[in-house]
């Protein structure tokens, strides 16, 4: 089994010599056994040499949410906490949060949110013939 040390240092047995494994040196081939019992540990990662066809990666292959491309939907009629999280989720910073006196103010920075997301949203009018020129 071939393992990247992760955390601590690793005693690996080369032809009878001791040699140190650290975080960040090339991986090393052990038994089965220790593989095991280090990747347990949660000190080591098995290093695969080919992905199997049944393994899913996240993130890979997927399609991606539709609600990934919307802002979350808000009004006054929330309460302040499910209007903080929803600011939170869309990048305010909490101490802009923590700021806003009241209801409406949180509502005011979602708001400056929401147009800046509308704005990335919009491409640019470009001519591709005038880059070239």
């Amino acid at each position: 089994m071939k393992l990247r040390i992760l955390a601590g240092v690793y005693g690996h047995n080369e032809h009878g010599r001791v040699r140190p494994v650290r975080p960040g040196d090339p991986p090393i081939e052990v038994k089965d056994s220790i593989g095991a019992r280090l990747i347990k540990a949660g000190v080591a990662a098995e290093i695969v040499e080919q992905i199997p066809e049944d393994a899913s990666i996240e993130g890979v292959n997927q399609e991606p949410d539709a609600a990934d491309d919307t802002f979350p939907d808000y009004d006054n009629t929330m309460t302040r906490q499910q209007l903080e999280e929803i600011a939170l989720d869309v990048g305010i910073e909490p101490e802009e949060l923590k700021a806003a006196k009241n209801k409406a103010a949180v509502i005011a920075l979602l708001d400056e949110a929401r147009e800046a997301f509308d704005e990335d949203d919009e491409l640019p009018d470009l001519d591709p013939a005038g880059a070239i020129e």
